[in-house]
């Protein structure tokens, strides 16, 4: 049996942002994003001090998708970003799943 030399520690966190700023939304996370920035790090397209728009989160959704190896959505409005989402990791060869909702959720 083969044995790893070094016991495997998981992937340092890297959470994608709609912008890099000085207003880290919301406030509460603040905390955890600085711990992040330790051992992983912070991704954005954006340039610092950009001031996050309604538009700029499927660029972030964009590297979200990139990043992973599949996306799962379980429920979504017609023009979700969720929806935006799994287009965006079926365009870059991901897995997309679909977990069946209430047939009666406009949303399933």
């Amino acid at each position: 049996m083969l044995r790893p030399i070094a016991p495997a520690s998981p992937p340092a966190p890297s959470p994608c942002l709609p912008a890099v700023t000085t207003r880290i939304y919301p406030p509460e996370h603040i905390e955890l994003l600085e711990k992040i920035a330790v051992q992983g790090a912070a991704i954005s397209e954006m340039p610092f001090t950009w001031e996050p728009r309604a538009h700029d989160f499927p660029r972030r959704n964009r590297l979200i998708s990139g990043l992973s190896l599949g996306v799962v959505v379980v429920e979504a409005a017609r023009r979700s970003g969720s929806l935006i989402t799994a287009r965006l990791a079926g365009e870059q060869g991901r897995e997309v799943f679909a977990v069946p909702g209430s047939p009666l959720d406009p949303r399933s």
